[in-house]
């Protein structure tokens, strides 16, 4: 199948207008930045502005207002005291559904319904496997990718192992005894879909292929959206309809995808998801999280079954304080279970705020696009013979990130990461060999993805030029 590159025709096309014909060129670089809006001046740049940042990836950057905002909570909080729960300008009790329209737009909700702020990543994906995983004596098992972010594989194994260890004991109560090596275990019910040897990223047609053939004993599958490591994109919408044909419920972890590429989860008919909110929303380390629940579940009569807490009660019966009974709020609100945090909170909205006066996601989603399908093409023209890109080339098919291999002997990402750093570029390494570079569309320019490969050139060409024993020792 023909790999589409738009990008590789746009920048064709523009310069053509400017007249620069080597990509190489920095003044093609300035002039691509006098065309697209940025939003580098709303932010905090590292290194006292001179940083290359390229790990959006891992952490976004500080909004220059977020001190102000958060600083507007402690001063309600200082000046108010309990009182600021329920008075004055944005009470605390409402905080939790400031951010939701918003959050629905950039995960394309139907409604703010179907959204939620709550928690951190691995405790929402507990609470929606809770929910969502409802094993059968047929449909057992859950799908997850090959290599998919540890701690998610920890929060399955670990959500399994209680559920079977449970059956298990309960087996042994009733003194029906298993032989050894008969007792069920995680493992049993965890399928793996592996990419194929030698590949870096799974095909959309063995997924399809997997999901068919272990449709029947599955009851869910939970996928990334976008692959942390690979930089890979899935098809959440093809591969979505292809596991409800299976008669699977789909979640997907959203963490590398959020504020990355757009999305359209009511619309492909997705079950729930999950994210945060440090990478590419850039709302800080630790943000609260996420969570997305189809409107087709929270409707149903009785509701869903769930680890409730508190803050999940509809907001009239929230302070009533009635132990024996739950009365869930509408829609994905009532899945929370404790007192939501207004500095948390704060920063979240301060990050929205930059999103919505950047024209949303199609207009940030457009420039990403040209952005990094000039940092693929620059790489491609001045360092294929020493760098692999193992993100799919088409842009469809991935986000802002490209994931980078070397190809000098006995060279390793780590040391290459260290020489950027020490020359101002902000990237990580991830395993076996890769360092990451993720140019956001809020706030890296043209020029600053120039000098990125400019300055990779030079670190690659003093380590294909040193001795392989001092390379070894590094």
């Amino acid at each position: 199948m023909e790999v589409t590159r738009t990008y590789e025709r746009d920048l064709a096309k523009l310069q053509q207008e400017v007249g620069i014909h080597n990509l190489a060129d920095k003044s093609l670089a300035n002039a691509l930045d006098e065309r697209n809006i940025c939003f580098r001046s709303q932010f905090i740049i590292p290194l006292n502005g001179s940083a290359i940042y390229l790990c959006t990836n891992s952490l976004g950057l500080q909004p220059r207002r977020l001190r102000d905002d958060v600083g507007e909570v402690l001063n309600k909080w200082g000046q108010e005291g309990v009182t600021s729960w329920f008075r004055g300008r944005k009470p605390f009790a409402n905080v939790d559904e400031s951010v939701l329209d918003e959050l629905a737009s950039i995960i394309g909700a139907k409604d703010s319904h179907e959204v939620v702020a709550m928690n951190s990543l691995s405790l929402n994906i507990h609470l929606m496997l809770a929910t969502f995983y409802r094993p059968t004596p047929i449909r057992r098992k859950i799908i997850v990718e090959e290599n998919a972010f540890p701690s998610d594989i920890q929060v399955l194994r670990s959500h399994l192992a209680l559920v079977y260890r449970q059956a298990n004991e309960k087996e042994q109560a009733r003194g029906k005894n298993k032989g050894d090596g008969e007792h069920e275990d995680e493992d049993d019910f965890l399928l793996i879909i592996r990419r194929r040897p030698g590949e870096s990223t799974w095909r959309a047609s063995d997924i399809i292929t997997f999901l068919k053939d272990h449709g029947k004993d599955t009851a869910l599958l939970f996928l990334s959206g976008l692959h942390f490591a690979s930089g890979q994109c899935f098809d959440m919408s093809g591969i979505t309809a292809a596991a409800h044909a299976q008669g699977i419920l789909v979640g997907f972890d959203l963490a590398h995808a959020i504020g990355n590429v757009e999305l359209h989860l009511h619309e492909w008919g997705v079950d729930f998801a999950c994210w945060c909110h440090y990478k590419y929303m850039c709302a800080g380390p630790g943000a609260v999280g996420g969570v997305y629940v189809h409107e087709k579940h929270t409707k149903r009569t009785p509701p869903l079954p769930r680890l409730a807490g508190w803050w999940g009660q509809a907001k009239a019966a929230r302070f009533t304080f009635n132990e024996a009974m739950f009365e869930p709020a509408p829609g994905a609100l009532g899945f929370q279970l404790s007192t939501p945090s207004p500095l948390m909170l704060a920063c979240l909205e301060s990050a929205l705020r930059l999103f919505k006066a950047a024209g949303g996601m199609p207009a940030l989603r457009k420039k990403s696009v040209l952005l990094t399908g000039y940092l693929q093409l620059l790489l491609e023209q001045t360092l294929s013979d020493t760098v692999q890109i193992i993100t799919p080339a088409a842009s469809e098919e991935r986000g802002c990130q490209l994931s980078l291999t070397f190809k000098v002997e006995r060279l390793e990402a780590a040391q290459v990461l260290e020489a950027l750093e020490a020359r101002g570029v902000m990237g990580d390494v991830r395993h076996p060999n890769v360092i990451r570079v993720a140019p956001s569309p809020l706030y890296t320019r043209f020029v600053d993805v120039w000098r990125f490969v400019m300055i990779l050139k030079d670190v690659l060409e003093e380590a294909r030029d040193s001795p392989r024993e001092t390379r070894e020792k590094g």
